[in-house]
């Protein structure tokens, strides 16, 4: 069941701690179902940490220090390992920076790929079913042959084919939220755009609900319906994208806009 205003996530007073100094303190939000969530900052601010922390894979030694993170009107932040198992891949899912660095290089992608579906739900019985799972998902991703790419290495794709792979399979289960730790950092600029378009085809098709971490304010502004500006550890901006693009109120989020540049006479992040 949702939240009685209706909302997939609440996150309230949010606060991360790495060993004995606090992080991220006083981060709060609001998301519904198949809302899109774009975290903004530099590096270090915090992005990434806030959504280990809800995905409760918080390293380095981080730990939730105060604050709920309520999914569907459970507390993220109280439950077991048995419960978190059960949770992630199949109701949230997350997409990392860099996909190759996740899968197993010594092991090709359909096996790795069959694995994870197998292990995450009962109604694929056999490999061979699981299989044909796989090539939909990878065909949907726009990447051609999927066949052969599940007979694939990882070091023999590239960092773009590799990074639509990781999608696939944050995606296998139709995850009520999905969070995308900057996806297409890595990537030359074209692959960008094609990436974040299919993502957003999918994301908006299905109804799933995602958070995107990104340093690129032209980016959010393009697939988000609210922005959060973080700085420091502290949200310094929260609102609809356009509220944020049009009336932004804190200094360093009219740097941010500054900083996007002009091309024939328009800035893109209109």
């Amino acid at each position: 069941m949702e939240g009685a205003s209706g909302s997939l996530l609440e996150v309230r007073d949010f606060a991360i701690r790495y060993g004995k100094k606090q992080t991220v303190q006083g981060v709060g939000f609001s998301l519904a179902p198949g809302e899109v969530l774009s975290l903004v900052g530099e590096s270090g601010s915090g992005k990434t940490s806030v959504i280990r922390a809800l995905l409760g894979c918080l390293g380095g030694g981080g730990t939730i220090c105060g604050g709920a993170a309520l999914f569907e009107g459970r507390d993220l932040t109280q439950l077991s390992e048995e419960a978190w198992k059960k949770l992630r891949g199949r109701e949230l899912s997350m997409i990392f920076q860099d996909t190759g660095a996740m899968l197993n290089p010594v092991r090709k992608i359909g096996s790795q790929f069959i694995e994870y579906i197998l292990l995450h739900t009962h109604s694929i019985k056999t490999k061979e079913e699981a299989r044909k799972r796989c090539c939909t998902l990878l065909g949907r991703m726009n990447l051609a042959n999927p066949e052969s790419i599940l007979g694939a290495y990882p070091f023999e794709l590239s960092g773009g084919m590799r990074q639509r792979v990781g999608i696939a399979m944050a995606l296998a289960f139709h995850p009520k939220l999905l969070l995308a730790d900057e996806p297409t950092a890595a990537l030359d600029v074209t692959t960008q755009a094609q990436i974040v378009a299919e993502l957003l085809r999918i994301v908006r098709e299905s109804g799933t609900a995602m958070i995107l971490v990104t340093h690129n304010i032209g980016v959010a502004a393009c697939v988000s319906d609210k922005i959060l500006v973080m700085s420091g550890g502290r949200v310094l901006e929260y609102g609809a994208t356009q509220d944020i693009l049009h009336s932004p109120k804190s200094d360093y989020t009219k740097k941010l806009l500054a900083s996007v540049p002009t091309l024939g006479g328009r800035r893109y992040v209109e």
